[in-house]
C-alpha cells in the first residue's frame, strides 16, 4: 500500500490547484538556510493549467492507478475521487510555489519540501483520511511548538499553522527531524536565503520550474581540496567574488516548446571576459549547408592568455618545443572563433568538420608540423595516425574527416554553411541538435542503440533543440516539439499516456 500511496500523493497535490489562481507573496526564503546546496521551485498552478491536468482523469495511467487503488483499498480510491472532485480541500495553498531544498543536517543532508497552508484544519483532516485509507499508522502530535506528522522514522511533516515542511533524511530519526524542522522555522533572517540578494532576484523570474545554485555552497561541498584547486588559478579578488556568485535555471512549458533560461549572478569579470568576443561568421562559409549537430562559439584569446598568466606555478610564456613558440603564442595564433558540424556518415566514418579562425598562419603551420602533419600542398595536411585532414590558410583552419570537403576548400569552393541555422549560429555561442532520428543514418542509430519502438516513439515527439548565449552570463535553450500547436507539457503527458 505504501508504494501506491507514494504514487497517489503527487496526483493529489497537483489536483489541489485546479481551482487556484497563481499569486506570489514573500517569505519563500525564510525557512531555507543560506548554506543550502540548491533551491528548486515548482509553480504548481501554472503546471496544472499548461498540462491540462483538469482532465487528468481521462488519462489511461490515472485510470489504471485508480483501478489498482480500488483493488488495494477502496477507501483510498474514494479519497482520490473526492480530491479530483474538490481539489481545494487538501488544505495546502498550492497557488503558491512548492519549494524544495537540501541542506546540512548533523553531518548528512536533509531534503525539505516547503508548502504554504490554506487551511490548517483541512490539512489535518487530509492527513487523517490518508492515514485511514492507507492504514500506515501515521501519527500527528505536538512537538517543539509544531504539529509533527510522522510518516515513518525518516520522513515527517512539520507545520506551524502557516506552512508545512516535509523533511526527509535517511540518516536521522523522526525526533531529530522534528528538531531540525524547528530550527528551520526559527531561522534568523541573516541566516536564511531571505538575506541573499541573488535569491531575491531569482524569485522574480517567471517560470514553471526553477533551480538556484549558490556557488560558494557547491564549492564548500567539495571541501578544502576543491577550494585549493580553485585558488590555484583564481586571484584572491576572484575567489571573494565567487562567494557571492550563483547560477540559476528556469524552465517554462510553452506552446510547441520547452523553454529554459540560465544565468550567473556576480561572476568575476576575469571569467566573463573569456567569452566576451564577437564570432567570426566567415567560418560558416567553410562548412557544409546541412548539419545534424552543430555548435559555434568565440573565446577572447587575449583575455584567456591574461587569465592563464595568473595561475600559480605555471608559466604560459615558456617555450613548448615548437620552434620558439610558447603556449601563449599558440593560443593567440587562433582568433578564438570556432564552428563545428556533424553532418552524416560515409562508409562507417562520421562526417565531422571543425573550423577555427587564424591570426598567425605561420605558427599554425609550425604546430601542424610538430604533431606529425603530412603536407600535401601549401593548404592541405593529413594528421599522421588519424583519419583527419586539415585545410588552412591565413584566415582559417578546418579539420575534417571529409576528404571531399577538404579538397573542395583547397580548390576555392565556399559553402552556405549551416544554412538553416546560420542567423543564430552567428551569435557569440550556439548549439543545435536535430532530434528527428529519421534524419540520421540508420547504421548510426542502430550503433548507439536507438533503433527500438519505445525510443523511436519518444524521439518522434521532438523536432530539434538549440541553446544560445549572450557571450557573457546568460543563455536560453529551446526544445521544440513536433506538435507546435499544443502546450509542450500537455503534449508530453498525452503522448506518454499512449505508452501504457
Amino acid at each position: 500500500m505504501k508504494r501506491y500511496l507514494l504514487r497517489v500523493l503527487p496526483l493529489m497535490l497537483v489536483a489541489a490547484v485546479a481551482m487556484a489562481s497563481c499569486s506570489k507573496k514573500g517569505g519563500e526564503g525564510d525557512v531555507i538556510p543560506k548554506e543550502a546546496l540548491f533551491v528548486a521551485n515548482v509553480n504548481v498552478a501554472s503546471v496544472w493549467q499548461k498540462g491540462d491536468l483538469a482532465h487528468a482523469g481521462n488519462l489511461q495511467m490515472v485510470q489504471g492507478l485508480r483501478q489498482q487503488l480500488g483493488a488495494q483499498s477502496p477507501e483510498m480510491d474514494r479519497l482520490v475521487e473526492a480530491f479530483l472532485a474538490d481539489p481545494s480541500s487538501c488544505g495546502l495553498a498550492l497557488e503558491r510555489d512548492l519549494t524544495c531544498f537540501t541542506a546540512s543536517d548533523n553531518g548528512s543532508f536533509a531534503v525539505v519540501v516547503s508548502a504554504w497552508l490554506k487551511d490548517k484544519q483541512e490539512f489535518n483532516n487530509f492527513i487523517e483520511q490518508l492515514n485511514a485509507g492507507a492504514g500506515l499508522g501515521i501519527k500527528t502530535e505536538q512537538s517543539h511548538g509544531l504539529d509533527i506528522t510522522r510518516f515513518d522514522n525518516h520522513l515527517i511533516a512539520a507545520s506551524d499553522g502557516k506552512r508545512v515542511l516535509f523533511v526527509s533524511n535517511d540518516h536521522s530519526g523522526s525526533d531529530d527531524l522534528a528538531e531540525y524542522a524547528s530550527s528551520l522555522f526559527n531561522l534568523k533572517k541573516e541566516a536564511s536565503m531571505s538575506s541573499v540578494d541573488n535569491f531575491a532576484k531569482y524569485l522574480t523570474l517567471s517560470k514553471d520550474l526553477g533551480l538556484f545554485l549558490p556557488y560558494e555552497n557547491l564549492m564548500n561541498l567539495g571541501g578544502a581540496l576543491a577550494m585549493n584547486q580553485m585558488g590555484s588559478f583564481l586571484s584572491k579578488e576572484d575567489m571573494q567574488q565567487l562567494k557571492k556568485a550563483a547560477i540559476y535555471f528556469t524552465g517554462s512549458f510553452e506552446k510547441g516548446s520547452i523553454d529554459i533560461k540560465s544565468g550567473c549572478y556576480d561572476m568575476p569579470e576575469s571569467l566573463t571576459a573569456l567569452s566576451n568576443q564577437a564570432f567570426s561568421d566567415e567560418l560558416l562559409s567553410y562548412l557544409p549547408e546541412q548539419s545534424l549537430i552543430a555548435f559555434t562559439c568565440a573565446l577572447n584569446t587575449t583575455a584567456l592568455v591574461d587569465y592563464l598568466r595568473q595561475i600559480k606555478d605555471f608559466d604560459i610564456d615558456d617555450e613548448v618545443g615548437i620552434e620558439d613558440l610558447s603556449l601563449a603564442d599558440l593560443i593567440e595564433a587562433f582568433g578564438g572563433s570556432m564552428a563545428f558540424s556533424f553532418y552524416g556518415m560515409q562508409n562507417g566514418t562520421p562526417l565531422l568538420a571543425l573550423a577555427l579562425n587564424v591570426d598567425d598562419s605561420e605558427a599554425v603551420g609550425d604546430l601542424l608540423d610538430a604533431v606529425g602533419g603530412i603536407e600535401h600542398n601549401e593548404q592541405v595536411y593529413t594528421l599522421d595516425g588519424l583519419s583527419l585532414q586539415v585545410f588552412f590558410n591565413d584566415k582559417v583552419a578546418v579539420l575534417s574527416t571529409d576528404t571531399e570537403l577538404i579538397n573542395n576548400l583547397a580548390k576555392g569552393t565556399t559553402y552556405q554553411g549551416l544554412k538553416a541555422i546560420a542567423p543564430k549560429a552567428r551569435k557569440s555561442g550556439y548549439f543545435y541538435i536535430n532530434l528527428d532520428l529519421e534524419q540520421y543514418p540508420a547504421d548510426l542509430v542502430s550503433l548507439i542503440g536507438l533503433d527500438n519502438p519505445v525510443t523511436s516513439l519518444i524521439f518522434s515527439l521532438f523536432d530539434y533543440a538549440e541553446c544560445l548565449t549572450d557571450g557573457k552570463t546568460e543563455g536560453t535553450a529551446h526544445i521544440y516539439m513536433t506538435d507546435r500547436e499544443t502546450n509542450s507539457l500537455a503534449y508530453l503527458l498525452q503522448s506518454v499516456d499512449k505508452l501504457n
